[in-house]
């Protein structure tokens, strides 16, 4: 669901808010137990995206560690690293 973000959920959010800006997250690297995502935004909401994944993670009973590394010191683009804990 987590990777799904860029592809669908925005999808639906422009057709309701077309003029919305938007943060964008790109897949770097995906398995079945881990996740690599990217996160581009003037905005630096990133801790918002933190707090959204580990909802996700709650709403489906699931955990997982999400390390985030700024890629530029105002955390204008961030990297996500999920692994999924068994």
């Amino acid at each position: 669901m987590i990777s799904s973000i860029e592809n669908h959920i925005h999808v639906e959010v422009r057709k309701i808010y077309p003029n919305a800006e938007l943060p964008t997250f790109t897949t770097h690297e995906k398995s079945d137990t881990s996740l690599i995502l990217l996160y581009k935004s003037s905005r630096t909401m990133y801790s918002y995206g933190l707090g959204l994944m580990n909802k996700t993670f709650k709403h489906f009973n699931s955990t997982a560690t999400i390390l985030v590394e700024k890629l530029t010191e105002e955390g204008t683009e961030v990297k996500f690293s999920i692994t999924k804990n068994e």
